[in-house]
């Protein structure tokens, strides 16, 4: 399957990736100088609860419940739904991730 569009991004690289042992895709994104990668990781049942307890399954809210931070000059954006641990990671300010957030969110666009 291909990797999700985003408007105005263009994809750059796909590949296959390895988070706490977990197998999952990253696919990078480019424009104008701006570089965002997504990533999404399949949640076991054991990875189902979040590192504050919540439990992924459960969480309502959606994107208003995704988790945002900013670190060394990347923005970061994690959510989850009841398969997958999704995060964009980028030289973007988090909550224009977040704003972005919902283009990958659809589940037809999935890898």
């Amino acid at each position: 399957m291909a990797p999700p569009e985003v408007p105005e991004f263009e994809v750059q690289r796909v590949t296959i990736c390895l988070l706490n042992g977990r197998r999952g895709g990253v696919v990078e994104y480019e424009s104008e100088g701006r570089r965002v990668s997504y990533y999404i990781i399949p949640v076991a049942e054991e990875a189902a609860i979040r590192p504050n307890g919540v439990d992924a399954r459960t969480m309502e809210g959606g994107l208003d419940a995704a988790g945002l931070a900013s670190a060394r000059g990347l923005g970061v954006a994690i959510w989850w739904d009841g398969e997958h641990q999704h995060a964009l990671v980028g030289n973007l300010p988090a909550p224009e991730l977040k704003r972005l957030a919902p283009l990958f969110a659809c589940p037809v666009s999935r890898l």
